[in-house]
This record gives structure tokens, sequence and C-alpha cells, in this order.
């Protein structure tokens, strides 16, 4: 054999060493994180059948679809062409989706929380709290070298299950899981607290809702953000919730989330038009040509003659926008001027 062939022969053994060698570490890392994780957590036979039917259930597999928090923006737009006024009936909230459906389907997550009784809260909060662990993340590293796509792994992934099932069990508890305001109401204040924490404090009920309300005043946007998506999904109804995010807005957080969650909530179109009118003319304002702009454009629009005062902002606006915010612009001026034109020859110089 010549030298050539023996180094081609060298370099494939090589390969195979490194191969084999990251498989053993991948395995035996996963038995060793399992056994860590395992020690002196103190963890009883009930709370560990519990996260394991609860991360066992087919609802910790599903992600949070984009429409429940990212597609807000198209929702006004939508509403602006609907025809409809803030406080008509509202379209359907995208909750179905995200939540649990009525009534709870009887699964080994709904049985396993049954059992657990008290100790279900502190396990779900835990669940909620879900990082990716230093085990997880070598694993991940390890299988990335690893030429079976089978045995590749996502730490965000299960990290990620571990917060889904966490809001699975709290969407099965519902009011009943009301021991664990205090905690999720500390997790939603806390820097990079996670979407879940939110929606879990929508399903508590009125006690979760109240937390949600008072978050929308936090220095922080992204507690204002999750508590507005959080109550955003609640839908209409409340009238504390309009005027909590009202507030927010009247305080110069004119934020994606808020927007968007004024538009799923809706109610008098006087209050949200006044808010809307003042934002937009406020100078300096949104940023020009922004999302954020946008979506207050579609806001006045939609409130119609309530945000006539917001016209001379609109008609500035009209004539710095590319082609596509300008015909949106144009389209909320003539949901404002021929409503507002047509009760003010009913109504003589009505103020609106």
């Amino acid at each position: 054999m010549n030298p050539g062939s023996l180094r081609i022969v060298a370099a494939r053994l090589d390969r195979v060493h490194r191969t084999g060698l990251c498989a053993f570490l991948l395995v035996g890392g996963i038995l060793l994180g399992w056994c860590v994780s395992r020690l002196g957590t103190g963890s009883s036979p009930g709370r560990t059948a519990l996260v394991e039917a609860l991360l066992a259930d087919p609802g910790a597999g599903a992600l949070i679809p984009n429409d429940v928090y990212g597609h807000l923006h198209d929702e006004l737009e939508e509403l602006l062409e609907s025809g409809t006024s803030p406080d008509a009936a509202q379209m359907q909230s995208p909750e179905a989706v995200v939540l649990l459906p009525s009534p709870v389907p009887e699964t080994a997550g709904a049985r396993a929380l049954r059992e657990a009784g008290a100790e279900a809260g502190p396990v779900l909060l835990e669940l909620l709290m879900a990082r990716p662990t230093p085990w997880e993340r070598i694993r991940e590293r390890l299988g990335a070298r690893l030429p079976i796509p089978a045995l590749r792994f996502s730490a965000g992934a299960a990290a990620e299950r571990r917060r889904m099932a966490g809001l699975l069990g709290f969407g099965i508890l519902r009011e009943r899981g009301v021991g664990a305001l205090p905690g999720l109401s500390n997790l939603l204040h806390h820097a990079g607290a996670p979407m879940e924490a939110g929606l879990a404090l929508g399903d508590l009920g009125e006690a979760g809702r109240r937390q949600l309300i008072d978050a929308l005043a936090s220095p922080d946007p992204q507690v204002r953000g999750t508590a507005a998506l959080a109550l955003g999904l609640e839908g209409s109804g409340d009238r504390r919730v309009l005027k909590g995010l009202l507030s927010a807005l009247d305080q110069g957080f004119w934020e994606y989330h808020i927007l968007g969650a004024i538009g799923r909530v809706g109610g008098d179109p006087g209050e949200i038009g006044r808010s809307v009118s003042r934002v937009l003319l406020l100078d300096p304002g949104p940023p020009a040509c922004s999302v954020e702009e946008g979506m207050l454009v579609c806001l006045a629009g939609w409130c119609g003659p309530h945000a006539v005062t917001a016209l001379p902002a609109l008609e500035r606006r009209r004539g710095s926008c590319d082609d596509p915010r300008r015909g949106l612009v144009e389209r909320a001026i003539q949901r404002i001027t021929v409503p507002a034109a047509r009760l003010g020859a009913g109504n003589g110089n009505r103020d609106w």
C-alpha cells in the first residue's frame, strides 16, 4: 500500500474515532446529567409523576403560533377595512389556538394535576421558569458533531417544551391555580420573563387579570408587552383592561403589543379615538412610517369620527409615506371624514 493510501485510511479511522468519541460523550453526558438532576432535589414521586405526565401531554409539544403575537398590525388593518366600530363585537381572538378547549380533555396530565393537589402550583411555576440546563447545552453541542440526525438535540426546544407544559397545567387548573399568583407575578417582573408567564396569569381569572393590568404601568417595556399580549387574548368585556391600555398609551408607551391589545379588546370609540389622536399629534411622535405609526393610523380610522382631531396629523403623514403606507392613511382619513360629514349634517356643530 502506497503512502497516499495509508494517509486516506488513517484519516477515515480518525473520523470514525472522533465520531465514536462524540457518541460516547453524548450518551455519557445524557446519563450523567440525568443522574445529577435527580440528586438533592427532594422531588417526591408525585411531583416527578406530574412533571413527566405534563411533558408527555401532546399539548406540551405545541408551539405558540406566530399569529398570537406576531401579526397584530395585520389584525388592525383588517379592522380598518372591516368597517366595524371599536364598540361592536370583536373579531375572534386567537386564544383558541393557545388555550385549552372546554371542557378540558381527560389526559394523563389533567389526572396528574388532580392527584398532585396543592403541590401542583410550585411544580408548574418551576416549569414556566425553565431554561436550557448546562447538560442540555453540552448534549446539543455534542449532537451537532454527529452525522446521525436522530441523535441531534435542541436545548432551547427542550426548555420551551417544559414552559409549555407549565402553561398547559395552569390552563387546566384555571382559578384553582391562584395559589401560584405571587410566584407568577414575580416571574412576570423578572428580567427576561417568558411570554408564558403572562399567559399563565391570564388563566387565573380575576386575580391574574388585576396583576396584568397593574403590569401595564411597569417601566420595563418587556413586562408591559407581555401583560398587554395576555390581556388582549382575554378579549373584550372588562373596561378596566381598556383603561389600563389607554393609560399606558397616554404615558408614551405606543408599543406594538399595547396597540395590538387595544384592537383586540375594543371598547368606547370616543376614549380610544382621543388617546390615539393625542399620540398622532405629538411632535416628536412615533417614528415616521414605522409599524407602530401604521397601527396608530389604523386605530384612528377604526374609531371613525371619534378620531377627527387626528386629521391634521394624518394629512401630514399622507404626503410623507411611501405608496403602501399612503394608501393606509387615505383609508383611515376616509373612515373618519365620511361618517363625520354625515353626522355633522344632522348634529349641527357637534364636537367629536
